[in-house]
């Protein structure tokens, strides 16, 4: 059956150092169509200059691709990795030029930037030097979102694709999103409090999802690794599925799974809107931003402050990179995933503005003032606003106190309970804000978690650290 529907052009453009992102762009384009096009009468048209482009003499390569495929683009998304491009004799990259020509008429431009860890030897110092020039731009004109793994960026685009689209492209423009969806879609207010608890939740995980199956044990509910029933308790399992059904009835999540025996549930782009929303209502976002930076970073920069030279050092051995400061060896070889680690850690120090590279060489990084800043600004913060850890709190603060991260199995052998009660502890704390995920689970590995600056505060106060 036909109907009319919009056409919205995406081009998605990159230096030639990216490619695994510009096909999940292309992919998020084309999911978002085949899910949305029938009931938005629109449609997604993903543009690429290696697919979409004609050969053509006389004029500049990158003016074919401006009158070809930018001029009749409605978004733009342009990713970042360690390359700027090459210079089309206007500006910097051909990537650059599209993004100056896009905003110059008013469109829409999504920008990103990866903070994948990169082999040395592997980086032209030209390309990375003018790439920066660009982030400084950019942080300057824009807001620009960074990610640190291609699966990472393939997760957020399809979310801030839905959000853009939202927003900016309906097909009436008559009608807003009130009129389109429930009150409680846009407030979250009109959730019930199992649903509002499950939505954050899972726009939380690095999935944003929720699954619902059964075991042995009984009926699971989960998201960001927590199942939310209490097992072989069936008024539990009853009000949890209620809560799915809810979102689910709100648009808010939708089935992914298939025939499968696992329902997968995944956020809809109103999903994050709402849960953020909630967030909000609670109060909880402004305390959110008061920790702008990782825990390693921050751990980082603390270490960097206290040391006599005030810098984070990077020194390139035969075997590989070493990063130190003079109080303490963070990384090196051959523990490559814990250099990539702390790599990122300090990339993004230098993308907060915390720490900054006065000689232009790469070799040291020195404390900028905002980074003291910061660190005054979250010990100033200490235990303010946070909720006063109950009795049964403190034995499991204080384990986490004595090593520098745990697994839930660590967790429940440190505490000598078993692992469900060690999971109902780990709750509490990471719902306090003392304790947070440290390292995602990987390669079989289980997640770790470490305390929060607020949670080391928390010990500093009850006099056990």
């Amino acid at each position: 059956m036909s109907y009319d529907a919009k056409v919205i052009e995406v081009l998605i453009a990159s230096p030639s150092d990216i490619s695994t992102e510009r096909h999940l762009a292309r992919e998020a384009v084309h999911e978002w169509h085949s899910i949305h096009a029938k009931d938005r009468k629109t449609i997604l048209i993903p543009r690429m200059w290696e697919h979409d482009s004609a050969p053509e003499v006389g004029v500049r390569p990158q003016e074919i691709i401006n009158r070809q495929l930018l001029q009749d683009a409605d978004l733009l998304i342009a990713v970042f990795w360690t390359r700027i491009g090459s210079p089309t004799g206007k500006s910097a990259s051909g990537t650059v030029e599209e993004i100056e020509e896009h905003i110059k008429t008013g469109k829409t431009a999504m920008l990103y930037f990866s903070s994948t860890p990169v082999v040395p030897d592997e980086l032209d110092p030209v390309q990375y030097e003018e790439l920066k020039k660009c982030k400084i731009w950019a942080r300057q004109q824009s807001l620009y979102h960074d990610y640190s793994s291609p699966e990472a960026f393939g997760q957020t685009v399809r979310r801030h694709l839905a959000q853009q689209i939202i927003e900016k492209f309906q097909p009436d423009k008559n009608r807003n999103l009130e009129e389109e969806q429930p009150t409680s879609v846009q407030t979250g207010s009109s959730l019930t409090a199992e649903a509002q608890e499950l939505l954050v939740a899972a726009a939380g995980g690095k999935d944003g999802a929720i699954l619902v199956f059964g075991a042995l044990d009984g009926w699971h509910v989960e998201a960001k690794g927590k199942n939310f029933t209490e097992l072989q308790n069936a008024r539990s399992e009853a009000l949890w599925q209620a809560a799915v059904r809810e979102l689910a009835g709100a648009t808010l999540i939708e089935d992914r799974s298939g025939k499968g025996k696992v329902k997968v549930y995944s956020l809809t782009g109103s999903g994050f809107t709402t849960a953020d929303r909630i967030l909000a209502e609670r109060g909880k976002l402004e305390s959110q931003r008061s920790f702008p930076v990782s825990r390693e970073a921050r751990e980082l920069l603390a270490e960097a402050a206290a040391s006599s030279d005030k810098r984070i050092a990077f020194i390139r051995s035969a075997n590989g990179l070493i990063i130190t400061t003079k109080t303490r060896q963070f990384a090196a070889p051959p523990d490559e995933r814990s250099v990539a680690r702390w790599k990122s850690a300090a990339d993004e120090l230098t993308r907060a503005g915390f720490v900054e590279d006065r000689h232009g060489n790469g070799k040291f990084l020195n404390v900028a003032e905002a980074g003291y800043q910061y660190l005054e600004s979250v010990a100033a913060k200490g235990t303010a606003d946070v909720p006063s850890p109950s009795n049964s709190d403190i034995e499991p603060l204080a384990a986490f106190g004595e090593h520098e991260a745990l697994t839930l199995h660590e967790l429940a052998e440190s505490l000598e309970v078993k692992e469900q009660k060690a999971q109902f502890h780990l709750d509490r704390l990471q719902s306090r804000g003392y304790v947070e995920e440290y390292q995602p689970a990987a390669n079989g590995e289980f997640p770790r978690y470490a305390l929060t600056p607020t949670g080391r505060a928390m010990l500093v106060e009850l006099e056990l650290l």
